[in-house]
């Protein structure tokens, strides 16, 4: 068996990941308070954009066309969000355009190939994958809808892991535990100080 040629970060950009109630605001929120450059996620902003909009989420998820036009906006904004920043600079990363793979074969969307060419551009230094906190679980107006929202996070954290394998991206999971010990779990693995 050939050895993989060793990664090479393009960037300093770290990734924290999960499904829906993984902690992963919590994180972000705590490494900003503690200094820390981050970038929010973008799809949770363009959702509260449509709810805001009136536009049903259920229309956007059950509707492929929509359910792709979403998704392609998702990718677009989140690469977009990554520009302001200097490759050079340490920025955690809530989510990333990588996303865009998993989230799309989640639901059985038509991926756009100009989008993916250009998703697939991207990097980061690390990804994190946050394990969900089962016992927290609460259903936000993103999940309302949703039956079994617990089997939907874990099918998605599954499917995101599966997208960023051909990266190559070096990834950790973090398991379930208070958020302070979670940033040094996290700082730890990456030979940083807290």
């Amino acid at each position: 068996m050939r050895n993989q040629p060793k990664f090479i970060p393009k960037n300093n950009w770290i990734m924290l990941n999960g499904g829906p109630n993984s902690g992963k605001t919590t994180l972000i929120r705590e490494l900003e308070r503690l200094g820390f450059k981050v970038k929010e996620e973008q799809a949770t902003i363009i959702i509260h954009e449509y709810i805001d909009a009136g536009i049903p989420l259920e229309s956007v998820q059950n509707d492929p066309i929509q359910g792709a036009k979403f998704q392609d906006e998702i990718a677009i904004r989140e690469m977009r969000a990554a520009q302001q920043f200097d490759p050079k600079d340490l920025v955690f990363f809530d989510r990333g355009a990588i996303d865009y793979r998993g989230f799309a074969k989640l639901r059985g969307l038509k991926i756009d190939d100009s989008i993916a060419i250009k998703v697939d551009e991207c990097s980061y230094r690390h990804i994190f994958i946050l394990d969900l906190i089962e016992s927290e679980f609460k259903s936000t107006k993103i999940e309302a809808h949703i039956d079994n929202p617990v089997a939907v996070a874990k099918k998605q954290e599954e499917l995101l892991i599966e997208a960023y394998k051909p990266y190559g991206i070096p990834t950790t999971r973090v398991p379930v535990m208070p958020v302070k010990d979670r940033i040094k779990f996290i700082l730890k693995t990456l030979n940083l100080e807290y």
